[in-house]
């Protein structure tokens, strides 16, 4: 079973065929007031569908996957039908609902509902992110915080890509590098990685070391002075937000999202979150 769940804001861009036919990099005080705004649409999102489509590198091979996904920010849930791969299968997150765990319907044998651990090895396998990534904020999280605590330069442009006006966001980290960081508490891959913003799945394959063991205090990980060496966002100016992001390291490309189909802030029943609608139509 293999559930391609992310958010990441993370979500975002395939590598379609881009048709520009103009190019205008902004100053640097338009460049940041485009910013500042895309942060404020990005909290006015109550609840999202879209298509998501994603790669994302695993042991060193790019990984696809497709799926359609409605969800609620806050308080978060999630419903997810997989395109690809798994097609037919379908997952729901409702919090305190089903305590705290994902209802996982199958479309072929067993033939039955399972509930699984949205941190747990089987949701976790294969993806860089859990469920609770889906969305446009934990990028800008991520960005936020780098964008104060690491040099960068940021370079905005405005295009039209296939007919289509847009702003290309591009954050290059200029002095992203790798260090050594000494265990000084207790602490998982996953809380290390939660406390400097970077990604856990980056941190477990480096450090050959899970999401769910404990860290030696004393022992030393390898761990990257910011999330990536250059983030790229493009932004949809009709509704001042991302449909595109890809996320480069020191190797090239480490992950890519697109988002298509792209509703914002609509009515979403609540059965949309209901583990007895699983497999039917709503």
């Amino acid at each position: 079973m293999n559930l391609r769940c992310k958010s990441f804001i993370l979500g975002f861009i395939s590598f379609f065929t881009l048709s520009f036919s103009s190019n205008n990099i902004l100053p640097a005080e338009e460049s940041f007031l485009v910013f500042s705004q895309l942060a404020e649409k990005i909290n006015a999102v109550k609840s999202m569908e879209f298509t998501l489509t994603n790669q994302e590198r695993i042991e060193g091979k790019m990984l696809k996957g497709i799926q359609k996904v409605t969800m609620n920010t806050s308080p978060f849930q999630c419903h997810i039908t997989m395109i690809e791969p798994g097609k037919g299968e379908e997952l729901i997150y409702a919090g305190s609902k089903y305590k705290n765990q994902a209802i996982y319907e199958p479309s072929g044998f067993p033939y039955f509902q399972i509930e699984l651990d949205p941190y747990g090895s089987l949701m976790r396998k294969n993806n860089h992110h859990t469920i609770f990534d889906l969305g446009f904020k934990k990028m800008m999280m991520i960005l936020d915080y780098h964008m104060k605590s690491s040099a960068y330069n940021m370079t905005v442009t405005e295009m039209v890509m296939d007919k289509k006006e847009i702003y290309k966001i591009e954050i290059d980290f200029t002095n992203f590098k790798y260090y050594n960081l000494k265990v000084d508490r207790t602490e998982t891959i996953s809380d290390v990685a939660k406390r400097l913003f970077v990604s856990d799945y980056m941190l477990s394959e480096m450090n050959n070391v899970t999401f769910y063991d404990n860290l030696k205090v004393g022992s030393t990980i390898v761990v990257p002075n910011a999330y990536a060496k250059k983030i790229e966002l493009y932004i949809d100016r009709s509704n001042g937000l991302p449909f595109a992001q890809v996320v480069y390291d020191d190797h090239g490309l480490y992950e890519k999202y697109e988002f298509s189909d792209l509703k914002i802030n609509i009515p979403i029943p609540e059965k949309r979150y209901d583990a007895e609608m699983l497999g039917k139509t709503l």
